[in-house]
């Protein structure tokens, strides 16, 4: 049994299927869900809201593949965290609103999370890096991250996957099939990292929906391994790049231009100034199609 807490009382339910709430419905995947509170302790057996565990890296070492990690309001400051390969199928969730369950690393230059582990969802979490570090970096295939708020360190994201050597021995993910919609993503040098390694390309990334601001430098970049192979079929379609807090703009908002053997589609973006403005710098093969800026909606490929 696990419990979820509903307006002045908390409901036990087994949680093996759906859920109805007020008319709507909240789908509970199979498995154990795992409490974490800032007023917990990792004395407790973390299964309810009643007794719930003091820190998300408890949870993680308690939990199996498909079980779920529910955290409440607050924020947790944390060791540096990795959801380990075994884990597929977790689902974090925070309860709250966008950035109010909110992981912060206390590791010097440290990233607040790696995920190695295939089909790992977040919603609702907040992940905040340090220094020269980062909000997450992932290995994983198929991570989807919903309502999410990555921020801080030099890269608040890196998109990326093992290497060949990692790959063969199953401890790293290809980093396949990633989707990020509605998340925010602030605060930082820069936003998005898409990293190749000598396996190959990131493949089918997706960002949708989701705000960039407050980023000095890019909200996208590319690296690793060879050149033309980083990126394929990468989409950003219907995210909003807003400029830094007193106007200033980044150095630049899109930087994925080193080769144009690197494929895939920006779409009806917004933007705060003018796209040929060099500051936006696409391949050939990134194809740019109805995007929108203050001279209104460009499809001519910026460079």
């Amino acid at each position: 049994m696990a419990s979820w807490r509903a307006p002045g009382r908390v409901v036990n339910l087994k949680v093996t299927g759906r859920l109805e709430l007020g008319g709507g419905q909240l789908v509970v995947p199979p498995g154990n869900v795992w409490f974490v509170e800032t007023n917990g302790s990792n004395s407790n057996d973390g299964r309810s809201w009643d007794f719930p565990f003091l820190t998300v890296a408890k949870a993680i070492a308690s939990a199996a593949a498909g079980d779920t990690i529910a955290l409440g309001v607050g924020d947790f400051s944390e060791a540096a965290i990795t959801i380990p390969r075994a884990l597929r199928g977790l689902t974090i969730i925070g309860h709250s609103g966008r950035g109010g369950s909110a992981i912060a690393t206390s590791t010097a230059n440290g990233t607040c999370m790696t995920n190695l582990a295939n089909d790992v969802s977040l919603i609702n979490v907040g992940l905040a890096g340090l220094g020269t570090g980062g909000g997450l970096t992932n290995y994983g295939d198929r991570l989807r991250g919903h309502g999410c708020k990555i921020e801080g360190g030099t890269w608040p994201l890196i998109v990326t996957l093992g290497t060949v050597a990692q790959i063969a021995a199953l401890t790293h993910g290809k980093g396949a099939d990633v989707l990020l919609d509605d998340c925010e993503f602030c605060w930082a040098a820069n936003c998005v990292r898409i990293v190749a390694s000598d396996y190959g390309a990131v493949t089918q990334a997706r960002f949708r929906g989701c705000k960039f601001h407050n980023f000095t430098a890019s909200a996208f970049e590319e690296s690793g391994g060879s050149a033309d192979i980083r990126y394929r079929n990468l989409e950003i379609g219907n995210c909003a790049f807003d400029d830094n807090e007193g106007g200033a703009a980044p150095t630049k908002y899109i930087s994925l231009d080193d080769n144009n053997g690197n494929d895939g589609i920006v779409h009806d973006c917004s933007f705060p100034t003018a796209i040929n403005s060099g500051l936006n710098l696409v391949s050939t093969a990134l194809h740019w199609v109805s995007n929108r800026h203050t001279g209104g909606i460009s499809t001519a490929q910026p460079s």
